[in-house]
């Protein structure tokens, strides 16, 4: 399944800066590839989270630049930090067997804010609850006690990713490796 995605995010020793495009969309980690979305999405390369490889990584610490902007539709720009607007999952269809989403739990956050998760390769659906993890700017959030091999991040919205826009640069940093 993996073999058609976006290549995944190798950290280097230090700090590795990737973007985070604002269709990225943690529900469809796991999904296969192909399948069309609830709301006009397709699970392609356009919507896949970023995913990158924190194998043999204890603690990292992922940073935004507080200029960049996204947003749900053009007239809602915001930078990593999101709107004042909160915002749960509207609609369910995202959290579904088709998605190989079950696990991951519902996050009532703010609206364009950068997100990101913990889990297993996308060959390999969780079979526990999955968190997401409200990131932001990134300023003091430190990602700590690593067990899974991926950090999937993404841009929280409530439903349809499609008609989402704009780009956020992060730094993410190793801290600490697994001894």
């Amino acid at each position: 399944m993996a073999d058609n995605r976006r290549p995944v995010t190798k950290l280097k020793e230090t700090v590795t800066t990737s973007t985070v495009h604002g269709k990225y969309c943690l529900w469809f980690a796991w999904a296969p590839e192909g399948v069309p979305g609830p709301e006009g999405e397709t699970v392609d390369a356009d919507y896949l989270p970023l995913e990158v490889d924190v194998a043999g990584i204890q603690a990292v610490r992922v940073t935004a630049v507080p200029t960049d902007e996204w947003w749900h539709h053009p007239g809602n720009k915001s930078n990593a930090g999101g709107l004042s607007t909160t915002r749960d999952l509207q609609n369910d269809d995202y959290r579904s067997d088709t998605y190989r989403s079950k696990k991951i739990d519902t996050l009532k956050a703010k609206l364009n804010l950068l997100v990101g998760m913990l889990g297993p390769d996308p060959d390999t659906p969780p079979t526990s609850p999955v968190s997401q993890i409200e990131i932001g700017l990134g300023e003091d959030i430190t990602i700590d006690n690593i067990a899974d091999t991926r950090l999937y991040l993404g841009f929280h919205d409530g439903h349809e990713w499609s008609n989402n826009g704009g780009s956020v640069n992060v730094s993410i940093e190793i801290l600490k490796k697994r001894d």
